[in-house]
């Protein structure tokens, strides 16, 4: 259960930077790289995939020899690992102890009604109780990632291995870099703001079947939603370390697809493309 409730902060915020193309997909090339390798940007809360996005796709799946997800925590075949990882090993760190009492009821009743009893919502890190709320907030599109569950299982279909550029251990980790005050005031916000997520969550997903990068980054530029976490910039740094590290990799080793959250390269400092064209490879998008 606790997997389906993974995609959305894993998916993550950012502060924006100024747009880049209208683009999906991304052709990264140079640094005598013998072939090229290709990045998908992703984001949750879709309730199917780009049209577009998979036209493009047709014309580069036969060059491919590997994908790569951004981590390992929506992976079926690992769940177990996830949910041991985001259990609770802190008494002092449980919902019931980091949220105020009203707060807490009334997270404790919107979860009731989600079929989460309390005893789940206190037994994980404070993301799980997060992740629920969110995607109630916007039900009729609320998939962790589908993007990333399409290209899995086409991948397992043909026999492409699945690899990952983060272990799970490397994204709960920068999960858990993130204080217990942080997700207090994150959930209270989802309570309090419902409606303008909902709103925002259903101008993204449109944004992102029609590839306007330019309009999901302006929500990026406007919402509290998808911006806050990016205040934690040492941590986002170590995020998109990670995310580079795992990239060249991935493309030094085989040509491959990668797929991420486009809240990597919505934020000037993190921003994944910027890190390796700093490096020297070139990020081309396809169109």
């Amino acid at each position: 259960m606790i997997l389906t409730m993974m995609g959305l902060f894993t998916a993550s915020h950012s502060i924006a930077q100024e747009p880049i193309a209208n683009s999906l997909l991304w052709k990264i090339s140079g640094k005598g790289l013998k072939n090229n390798s290709y990045i998908v940007l992703t984001t949750p809360s879709l309730c199917g995939e780009s049209s577009s996005l998979m036209s493009k796709m047709k014309n580069v799946v036969h060059e491919i020899k590997a994908y790569y997800t951004e981590t390992g925590i929506n992976n079926p075949n690992t769940a177990s690992e996830t949910e041991k990882l985001l259990r609770i090993n802190d008494s002092k760190s449980t919902l019931n102890k980091i949220l105020s009492s009203k707060t807490y009821k009334r997270v404790r009743e919107k979860s009731s009604k989600l079929q989460v009893d309390e005893k789940t919502l206190n037994n994980y890190k404070p993301i799980y109780a997060y992740n629920v709320l969110s995607k109630a907030v916007y039900p009729e599109c609320n998939h962790a990632n589908y993007t990333e569950s399409l290209f899995r299982a086409y991948a397992e279909q043909y026999s492409i291995p699945v690899k990952e550029l983060l272990s799970i251990k490397d994204a709960v980790s920068i999960i858990n870099d993130y204080s217990n005050d942080y997700w207090s005031n994150e959930i209270e916000y989802v309570l309090n703001n419902e409606q303008e997520i909902k709103l925002m969550l259903a101008s993204k997903t449109e944004f992102y079947y029609e590839e306007d990068i330019e309009g999901i980054n302006s929500l990026y530029k406007t919402s509290k939603f998808l911006n806050s976490r990016y205040e934690y910039p040492d941590i986002e740094k170590k995020r998109t370390d990670l995310i580079v590290k795992g990239i060249i990799e991935a493309i030094t080793k085989e040509s491959c697809v990668i797929t991420f959250d486009i809240s990597c390269v919505m934020n000037q400092s993190t921003s994944v493309f910027r890190q390796l064209e700093s490096l020297g490879y070139k990020i081309t998008p396809v169109n």
